[in-house]
């Protein structure tokens, strides 16, 4: 998954299989940027 905006730190939208959603999680976007790939599974 690719971060294509960056809401705030909590919700971000991503390119999954070409199409753009909305993923949302307590800190997920923390010290990203846009354009960096996203880890699906979060530990």
């Amino acid at each position: 998954m690719i971060i294509q905006k960056i809401l705030n730190n909590n919700v971000v939208t991503v390119e999954m299989n070409g199409e753009e959603t909305v993923v949302m999680g307590k800190g997920l976007s923390f010290g990203k940027k846009v354009g960096q790939s996203f880890d699906e599974r979060l530990d």
